[in-house]
């Protein structure tokens, strides 16, 4: 049988590295979000295209909106202008659709890792009820 703070040891130990091994893969899943120049260039795109489209400049916005789209088609930002974009402003709900699919896709790739970083695959997102064990109250 292992002492109490044997035992108290061993899990404050397991739970240190836990958190140093989730602690890397956060900052590799950081580094690739790292905001590169086409990643800032293409937020300025979106900006200017939603100036546009506030001003009524249609074919200038959607010009801007394809420009976003080319430097990266995979951008979950653009991709989420574009959907709007054609929903609302060009009423084009089949290209909408088209574009919120491809959002969609792109989203569910985030979820996945960021659940993975989380150690959240494959269960739920909610948190473990709050129970009552020895005078302390929280989720066990």
């Amino acid at each position: 049988m292992v002492p109490p703070r044997q035992r108290i040891a061993q899990t404050v130990a397991r739970l240190i590295v836990r958190c140093m091994v989730r602690c890397m893969l956060l900052s590799v899943a950081l580094a690739r979000c790292e905001m590169t120049a086409p990643n800032i260039a293409i937020y300025e795109l979106l900006n200017q295209m939603l100036q546009a489209s506030e001003r009524g400049d249609l074919a200038q916005a959607e010009k801007l909106l394809k420009q976003a789209l080319d430097a990266d088609p995979e951008n979950m930002e653009a991709l989420r202008h574009a959907a709007g974009f054609y929903q609302i402003v060009k009423k084009d709900p089949a290209r909408a659709r088209q574009y919120a699919a491809l959002c969609r896709v792109q989203a569910s790739a985030v979820t996945a890792q960021m659940d993975e970083i989380l150690g959240q695959s494959g269960k739920s997102t909610q948190p473990p009820a709050a129970r009552h064990i020895g005078g302390i109250i929280g989720p066990y």
